[in-house]
């Protein structure tokens, strides 16, 4: 005869499901909220570091090419610029301005983004396979 106690964390009068294993399964190698959230925070970072990256990047106008047509219009120059503000004469207004180390200045220069690699793709699928897994079996 079993006792009231002995429903292993079931209520009275409710089947013990499949689910209900998994979770003290889950529970019982340690996988807890706390761990879920590391997943979660993991999965977040591994999506958007390029992201916060790329925009740093701009910003301080670093990973910026020359885009001068060279050699017939057939090519660009491609060497790395540095960026100025400068006055505009005729408008009175603070402009960027682009000069390579070839002494092209340009109004406008090439971004050059970092993309994700196999590694940072794999890493974030891997985060949400187990965000998914630990969240529907707990």
């Amino acid at each position: 005869m079993k006792t009231p106690e002995s429903h292993n964390g079931v209520a009275p009068g409710k089947e013990k499901s499949g689910q209900d294993f998994l979770r003290q399964r889950l529970t019982h190698f340690g996988l807890t909220m706390i761990v879920m959230a590391l997943f979660i925070s993991l999965l977040v970072i591994a999506v958007i570091w390029n992201w916060i990256f790329n925009w740093v990047s701009l910003l301080k106008g670093s990973r910026l090419t020359c885009i001068k047509k060279v050699d017939n219009e057939v090519a660009v120059c491609g060497a790395p610029v540095s960026r100025k503000k400068v006055l505009n004469k005729k408008t009175g207004i603070v402009i960027p301005r682009y000069k390579c180390i070839n002494g092209h200045k340009l109004p406008e220069a090439h971004f050059h983004p970092v993309k994700k690699g196999t590694l940072g793709h794999t890493l974030w699928v891997i985060s949400l396979l187990f965000c998914v897994i630990i969240f529907f079996l707990s």
